[in-house]
């Protein structure tokens, strides 16, 4: 294995290296589909385990690769959608087997807990509605704190008045004076910095 090679130079891509689940020392090059794709607890020499204690004979492997662009996920998906298949319904499960950088995976797979009830409705669609209702309520977090801000003409004015009480004016023309100041430097900046 090298860099250029993560996986090694093997001309079968079905085969990568394995170790041992404590990681104590490798064991050797095997079938990554044969032993990813057998059932958990399964019987014989590829049933997955979660530990040496449960292989009866051999031990329990993993795949290993020290570097970043060779690790082996496997992803497991439960589309509910309904997918018209020769004319019937059917919904689809199972895994996938992925080699290369995990960067990668969470860069291209999308997850989403809300699946759309019909098969016409785009699976995007609840990603949108909450990329939207996020901006919706970040803009109006954003508003209500500008509004308020003890400034001249925003609701934090009449609040610092009441808050004062019978201080004298010029204490609150200075306090409203200096907040409405920064809040232009503040506001013109990100403008600036918006067209830069």
């Amino acid at each position: 294995m090298s860099a250029q090679y993560p996986l090694g130079e093997s001309p079968d891509p079905e085969i990568h290296c394995f170790e041992t689940f404590e990681r104590s020392f490798s064991l050797g090059c095997y079938d990554l589909r044969a032993i990813l794709e057998s059932p958990l607890g399964g019987s014989g020499d590829a049933g997955r385990c979660l530990g040496s204690s449960e292989c009866a004979h051999g031990e329990c492997v993993v795949p290993s690769s020290p570097f970043a662009e060779g690790r082996v996920a496997r992803i497991y998906y439960d589309n509910r959608r309904q997918q018209q298949v020769g004319g019937s319904t059917s919904d689809s499960a199972g895994a996938v087997i992925y080699v290369g950088s995990l960067r990668d995976v969470w860069a291209d797979v999308r997850v989403s807990s809300v699946v759309p009830r019909w098969w016409w409705v785009p699976l995007g669609v609840g990603g949108w509605i909450e990329g939207f209702l996020q901006y919706v309520v970040s803009f109006s977090l954003a508003f209500c704190l500008l509004n308020a801000a003890p400034a001249w003409w925003l609701d934090g004015d009449h609040a610092l008045r009441l808050a004062l009480g019978d201080s004298p004016a010029a204490v609150h023309r200075l306090v409203t004076g200096a907040t409405t100041a920064l809040l232009a430097c503040c506001i013109v900046g990100s403008i600036v910095l918006l067209a830069i």
